[in-house]
């Protein structure tokens, strides 16, 4: 509040485009969580992911699937174990890895 009036931060975010993004986070994974009561949770995890500059994720909130892109290759257990301190679980049949190959 200033001068008796209330005021509101404006927080601004990187645009990137798709494509560059994809060249950037080349490595993928999806994990896919079960047993979620609140979005607010999946939702957490992912800020939380996103707070490492070297990851990009997303979540899909119609079947609570995380998508993960990463410069460098990932490690699923890292992940598992980080999403289980937020309160997910991720259903271990569901979960993939693979490199894109981005074309040049």
């Amino acid at each position: 509040m200033q001068n008796g009036k209330l005021t509101a931060k404006v927080f601004s975010y990187d645009l990137y485009k798709k494509e560059d993004i994809e060249k950037q986070y080349p490595y993928v994974m999806q994990l896919q969580l079960e047993h979620v009561e609140h979005k607010k949770t999946a939702k957490k995890l992912v800020r939380i992911l996103n707070k490492n500059e070297h990851l990009r994720a997303s979540l899909d909130t119609s079947n609570f699937v995380i998508s993960i892109r990463s410069e460098q290759e990932l490690d699923r257990e890292k992940f598992i174990q980080t999403a289980q301190q937020v309160g997910c679980t991720v259903k271990p049949a569901e979960t993939i890895t693979e490199k894109e190959t981005v074309n040049t």
